[in-house]
């Protein structure tokens, strides 16, 4: 019984030191959650977790292409590496256009630094990446 009353003591303490804590740690700006959002989306093309890609794309692609025919879609592409070369937020702060280079093989073809630029939106307070059914092009470069 002593036991339980002392933990149920200690207990508002132990939580208010634990919003202490979490109060200290900075919120994250837009272009870090950004950059944390085009990495996640860059390594799972990476690890060809297709499944994992389409998660990234904005609610009007996810409308118009159901997951199960986006994942078995036969992807001839492998992408190699990537570098986040530009980040531009703009002014709405709902938008935002990245630059990205990456190494890809293409039907048997290497390249190098291929250029992407990429059109992210927020929705929901989330960033993600402006797609139509169409333009998922690894060599169109708007």
């Amino acid at each position: 019984m002593k036991k339980r009353l002392t933990f149920l003591t200690l207990l508002p303490f132990l939580a208010l030191i634990l919003s202490i804590g979490c109060a200290h740690c900075p919120p994250q700006s837009q272009e870090e959650s950004l950059q944390k959002r085009v990495e996640g989306l860059m390594q799972a093309k990476i690890d060809g977790k297709w499944d994992v890609v389409y998660t990234f794309y904005d609610a009007s692609f996810r409308n118009a292409v159901a997951r199960e025919n986006f994942a078995q879609k036969t992807k001839n592409i492998s992408f190699k590496a990537f570098r986040i070369e530009k980040i531009e937020i703009l002014s709405s702060g709902k938008e935002a256009r990245v630059k990205v280079a990456t190494d890809i093989s293409f039907q048997g073809f290497d390249f190098k630094d291929a250029p992407k630029n990429q059109h992210w939106i927020k929705e929901k307070g989330k960033w993600f990446l402006k797609v139509t059914p169409s333009s998922d092009n690894p060599f169109k470069t708007r």
